[in-house]
């Protein structure tokens, strides 16, 4: 993991070769139309806020309210040290674009510890909140087109192990493999 560079020293990305591919939208992760390519940066966006009081379920942050950590990662497959220096109890934001080059029937496994919510284009695709262990939570059939597709992912942390992984199995693949 790495902390991101500011938007404008950042290299912009060009489009990813494969099926599917997880982008950062530069400074508009909540805009209600795809940015332009050039302002794409490939990757995702995560933002760790700490909380004072103990959680139990997911929560929303506030609008604006500023990140204890905030980091672009190249994928989704976080672990105890990914998310270091956070102090539990915490909410997790991961905000991206997936850009599908293979329409068709998709399947998501999010891998969470404590609760998650995986939501694509506005729809919430796996809900798997409250609190428990690291385990893995599988949507049923998404059908995409080719195209981008707006990806948010709700996390909390309330102690113990810590874990935020999303995999996905493409079209006619036999098995989950963890997004790139």
């Amino acid at each position: 993991i790495r902390t991101p560079t500011p938007p404008a020293s950042r290299p912009h990305a060009s489009r990813l070769a494969g099926a599917f591919t997880l982008l950062l939208a530069t400074g508009a992760a909540h805009a209600a139309a795809p940015p332009p390519e050039a302002e794409r940066d490939p990757g995702l966006t995560v933002r760790i806020h700490e909380v004072a009081e103990p959680l139990e379920r997911l929560r929303a942050v506030a609008e604006g309210q500023t990140p204890n950590i905030d980091r672009l990662v190249p994928r989704l497959d976080l672990d105890r040290a990914a998310f270091d220096p956070a102090t539990a109890p915490f909410v997790t934001e991961v905000l991206g674009w997936l850009v599908v080059d293979e329409p068709g029937a998709y399947r998501f496994e999010l891998t969470s510890d404590d609760g998650a919510r995986l939501t694509i284009g506005g729809e919430v695709i796996v809900d798997h909140d409250g609190r428990h262990g690291p385990t893995p939570r599988t949507s049923e059939p998404v059908t995409l087109e080719v195209g981008l597709h707006r990806l948010r992912i709700d996390h909390f942390d309330a102690g113990g192990n810590r874990v935020l992984r999303l995999a996905w199995r493409r079209p006619g693949a036999a098995d989950f493999a963890v997004v790139p």
